[in-house]
């Protein structure tokens, strides 16, 4: 589903300056990861890794991860547009 682009996904970091890896150790417990760059998050769901990205539209697995050499990565809290996405 498309939404739209101006739509920010997630409100307040929670911790940032991380490498892509200890975000990863994050993300499978729970947590929701991205960027500050970036409007998307990452998250793991049923044992599936998933990006959401601006517009509302999910990839599931992806082949690729960019920007994993970057120390920048941070811990987020999704906002409520972002859960809705999720739990359809």
């Amino acid at each position: 589903m498309m939404r739209d682009v101006n739509v920010k996904l997630y409100s307040r970091v929670y911790r940032e300056g991380l490498s892509y890896e200890e975000a990863l150790e994050e993300c499978k417990k729970g947590a929701y990861i991205t960027r500050p760059e970036w409007n998307g998050i990452h998250y793991i769901e049923n044992r599936s890794y998933k990006i959401m990205l601006k517009e509302g539209l999910v990839m599931e697995d992806p082949k690729e991860i960019f920007d994993k050499d970057k120390d920048d990565w941070c811990v987020v809290e999704i906002t409520m547009e972002a859960l809705r996405l999720i739990i359809r």
